[in-house]
């Protein structure tokens, strides 16, 4: 098991964890915003118990869900910095309200990820834990 923390600036009022194969297959890319504003963690390719906690605009928020990592990547902080950033200025945006349309808003989980709710924008420490299924 791995626990660490993470200070994560937010745009979309959410935070969320996602394989990078989840988001390269949905023509997202981890590019120079993706890397100043996230944070990458090496796992071994397979299936993990994901916990997500912080303390968000409304209190205490928690959330575990199974995510599949078959990158052996795992990408954490508020996914828009993977489809809507200044590497995207020159291309097709509609990358975004795909993968919004994808995710119900990032109210669905999916086997590639999951997103926690913030309450609001702005910078946020969030305590993560993996756990190997």
């Amino acid at each position: 098991m791995q626990q660490m923390n993470f200070n994560l600036g937010v745009d979309t009022g959410t935070i969320g964890v996602y394989d990078q194969q989840f988001i390269t297959e949905n023509r997202g890319i981890y590019g120079e915003t993706a890397e100043r504003m996230s944070r990458k963690v090496p796992v071994e390719p397979g299936m993990y118990n994901v916990t997500l906690s912080l303390c968000g605009y409304h209190g205490n928020v928690t959330k575990t869900n199974q995510v599949v990592s078959p990158s052996g990547v795992l990408i954490f902080g508020d996914i828009c910095y993977c489809f809507n950033s200044e590497e995207y200025d020159h291309i097709d945006r509609s990358r975004w309200s795909d993968f919004l349309k994808l995710t119900n808003y990032l109210d669905t989980d999916m086997l590639g990820g999951f997103s926690i709710g913030t309450g609001g924008d702005g910078e946020f420490t969030v305590h993560v834990t993996i756990e190997k299924v």
